[in-house]
């Protein structure tokens, strides 16, 4: 399932490690490690070795759907079907339609959601509410 790929990050994330996880890379390092840990990392990679730990990343997985998931039951409920609704793929028409709100004030929503969640736009808060939401 790996590749011959090492992935590096500045800060240690773990959305990083799940998404380099999920990419297949071999490796991945935060850029807190010296230089010799990373030739070894890129060694073992292109010898085909995985690097990265299974359970390392469940738990980071576990506390990035803990953490979204206490975000979560804060909202109302009109902002859960929001998310739900991106998570589907909905557009901002559709999503009005479905709670009954106006495009403009579901715009709003959305944008204090993406907020909320720290995500730049709606792919990143979709594919973020489907890891915390399996059954969105």
């Amino acid at each position: 399932w790996s590749s011959d790929v090492c992935s590096s990050d500045l800060f240690e994330s773990d959305t990083a490690l799940v998404n380099s996880f999920e990419a297949g890379v071999s490796a991945f390092m935060f850029k807190t490690g010296n230089a010799d840990e990373l030739v070894s990392a890129v060694r073992s990679a292109a010898m085909g070795l995985c690097l990265i730990n299974p359970v390392a990343v469940r738990d980071a997985l576990n506390r990035i759907r803990s953490n979204g998931a206490s975000i979560i039951e804060k909202l109302d409920d009109t902002d859960r079907q929001i998310l739900r609704l991106i998570a589907d793929g909905q557009s901002d028409k559709q999503i009005a339609e479905a709670v009954f709100l106006s495009v403009q004030t579901v715009r709003n929503r959305v944008s204090r959601l993406l907020n909320r969640f720290g995500k730049d736009n709606r792919t990143q808060l979709a594919v973020f509410i489907a890891r915390v939401l399996p059954d969105a």
